[in-house]
């Protein structure tokens, strides 16, 4: 004889689907749009370095660095309204799943209260709660590449030092070098 399924586990099986084709489509487009904000950070690098020299006409080179910068806000606007959709696709899988289960009201709500963490937004956070870690003898990483290696991206980049006389850097440097060694002047 052929077992059925519920109605609500087949119902609930098509929405975990669609949610998941969702998601996929959503980082494809969250990617996208951190590359756009990549190479429009490096557009407006270029359009300083062009305002240095006699291309164009400082007029033109403004309205170019403004144009680059609101469209670079315009991104990062997108870029995080997209995580945030993608969280709550998330936190909706995760209230799914967490119904789904035959557990009591407390471990429901303990698992639906637990915060999402980027570090594990798509992890699995529910069963690391209840399943203990085994420990590793041997380290993980020796070398190689890793997090470590990576280079920073052109957008979380902190801004260039400010040029043009400013000396703060050397005295404080000095201040510090004088305090640190002994008086001579007895």
């Amino acid at each position: 004889p052929m077992t059925s399924l519920p109605a609500r586990l087949v119902a609930a099986g098509a929405s975990y689907q669609r949610d998941r084709i969702v998601q996929k489509g959503a980082a494809t487009v969250l990617s996208s749009l951190h590359t756009m904000a990549v190479l429009q950070a490096y557009q407006a690098d270029l359009l300083k370095d062009l305002d240095k020299g006699q291309g164009l006409s400082p007029d033109e080179v403004a309205e170019l660095r403004r144009t680059m910068d609101l469209a670079l806000r315009a991104t990062k606007q997108a870029a995080t309204a997209m995580g945030r959709s993608m969280v709550a696709m998330v936190v909706t899988e995760r209230h799914l799943w967490v119904n789904l289960a035959d557990l009591g009201k407390k471990e429901k709500g303990f698992l639906l209260d637990a915060p999402v963490s980027p570090s594990e937004l798509f992890g699995t956070s529910e069963f690391k709660t209840f399943i203990p870690r085994r420990t590793r003898s041997e380290p993980e990483h020796q070398g190689g590449p890793g997090p470590q290696s990576q280079k920073v991206s052109v957008a979380a980049r902190a801004p260039p030092p400010p040029t043009g006389g400013s000396r703060r850097g050397e005295v404080v440097q000095a201040r510090r070098s004088q305090r640190s060694r002994p008086d001579q002047s007895k």
